[in-house]
This record gives C-alpha cells, structure tokens and sequence, in this order.
C-alpha cells in the first residue's frame, strides 16, 4: 500500500472514532441523570445495609443471613452495573495495543493523532461529570467502604 493510501485509511480509522467518542457523549448527556441516581442509590444502600449490620448479634440467626445475603446481592448488582457501563471505557482503548504494535516504518501523522486521541481522550459513561465509569471506580468505592 502506497504511503497516500496508507494516510487516507488512517484518517478514516481516526475519524470513525471522534465520531464514535461522539456517540458516546451524546448517550453521557441522555443518561447522565440517570446513571448518577442509579449508583447514588446503590452507593446508599450497600452503606445503609452496612451500617445497619455493624452491630449485628453473635452466631448465626436468620437476621445474620438476611444481612449478609442482601449485601452480598447489593455488591453484586452494583459492581455487574459498573463493570457493564465501564466496559464502553474499556473498548475505547482497545486499539491503543494494535497501535502500539504498528511497524514504524509505516507510522504517519494520522496513526500519530489517532494514537494522542485514544490516550488523552476520555471515552466512558458519567454521573453528570462527577466520575466516570471505568473499572477503577469500584476500587475507589470499595475503599471507601473499608473493603479494599
């Protein structure tokens, strides 16, 4: 492939992704509100169960499982949340390997922009700005919590 075409074919790779990343911050912008109430409430709920089982009784009663079996289960679909949102950070930095990859000898400005887009751009679901999500934010919340 001559050096002409190798450029063209780079900038659409470039292009389909400043529009794709655009598809994702108009689908942030929809969602925003929602996102940012769905993991406010399960944020509460686990610390609320939490808090509430901090000064459990000794042994094993049926309230002792009921606790440990509802956060166990508030964990669960909060973490299956974030992993399932976090995965569209995830997939926005796939190409990154295969750039990384790249023979030199065949490296141009196009692979060059495309390469500064995927590093310093932030492709992920947000609560509104206030975080994004990727898998690092369960390891924040977790801390958080004492977890971790």
């Amino acid at each position: 492939m001559d050096e002409y075409a190798s450029l063209q074919a780079w900038r659409r790779v470039r292009e389909a992704f400043v529009r794709q990343a655009a598809l994702v911050r108009r689908a942030d912008a929809e969602l925003g509100s929602l996102i940012l109430l769905s993991n406010s409430n399960n944020f509460y709920f686990i610390c609320l169960q939490v808090f509430n089982g901090a000064g459990g009784e000794d042994g094993m009663s049926l309230n002792k499982v009921y606790y440990l079996t509802s956060v166990a289960w508030l964990c669960a679909r909060a973490c299956a949340v974030v992993l399932a949102a976090a995965e569209v950070n995830v997939r926005s930095r796939t190409a990154l390997g295969f750039i990384y990859e790249y023979p030199d000898r065949s490296y141009n400005v196009e692979v060059q922009r495309l390469e500064k887009q995927l590093t310093k751009d932030v492709v992920a679901l947000s609560g509104k700005g206030f975080f994004y999500l990727n898998r690092g934010i369960l390891l924040e919340v977790g801390n958080v919590l004492g977890i971790i």
